[in-house]
């Protein structure tokens, strides 16, 4: 981390034009996986999960962790674990979605 709270993911020159696209839609989602939550609708918040999981490793592997967040969401759900751990972790993937620095390398 470079600054209390900033999260660094190394991505791919190449990838340069989409990533804006992808940070916007990850924060799109964060209203739905809020509902979701409330909802405690187990099956969006694992689907949610797998999606979160996917994208961001397809994206590019400087998003692991976000990645690693996703994953950590779908199992929850598919556990049915408690609301209040699913709180954590998605609140864990919207403060990496609203903290992440991208740092492009060759």
């Amino acid at each position: 981390m470079s600054e209390k709270g900033k999260k660094i993911a190394y991505v791919e020159r190449d990838m340069e034009e989409f990533i804006p696209f992808f940070l916007e839609e990850s924060r799109e989602e964060i209203r739905k996986l809020i509902e979701a939550l409330k909802k405690g609708d187990y099956d969006t918040l694992k689907d949610f999960g797998h999606k979160i999981k996917g994208s961001s490793r397809t994206c590019s592997e400087g998003f692991k962790e976000m990645s690693d967040i996703g994953l950590a969401i779908e199992n929850a759900a598919k556990e049915q674990k408690s609301m209040k751990e699913i709180q954590v972790l998605v609140k864990e993937y919207i403060e990496y979605v609203n903290n992440v620095e991208i740092v492009y390398v060759e």
